[in-house]
């Protein structure tokens, strides 16, 4: 039984979501814009964004162009799951620059609905 006012608690209420960024040197993407997308998106629904920390449910590593030095220049050595996102590729898959924002953050939901089946 629910305690008074946690039955519209979301599920996601709690999680914690980090963007790491690249140096923005060759941006092929708006990755200010995209990355205020997914926090919109996301903190609508009860997680929380932080930015460049690796204490995190998940991490996205938002890269501007192909080159990927957001997750290149990072630890990247740890089990933390997360998505790689280079120009319009999201851990290899290519997406609509105008979709971008929204395909990420269904992704990083999925991750922390069910984090035994992301990858890196």
């Amino acid at each position: 039984m629910n305690r008074p006012g946690e039955q519209n608690r979301s599920p996601l209420a709690g999680k914690r979501v980090s963007i790491r960024f690249c140096g923005g040197c060759n941006p092929r993407i708006d990755r200010g814009q995209i990355a205020g997308q997914i926090r919109e998106f996301l903190t609508a629904r009860g997680v929380d964004v932080v930015y460049n920390t690796d204490a995190a449910d998940v991490i996205i590593y938002l890269s501007g162009c192909p080159a990927d030095c957001a997750y290149r220049y990072s630890d990247g050595g740890s089990n933390i799951p997360s998505l790689i996102v280079r120009a319009d590729t999201v851990d290899g898959i290519t997406v609509g620059t105008g979709e971008l924002a929204a395909y990420i953050a269904a992704k990083t939901i999925s991750y922390i609905e069910r984090p035994e089946t992301s990858t890196k």
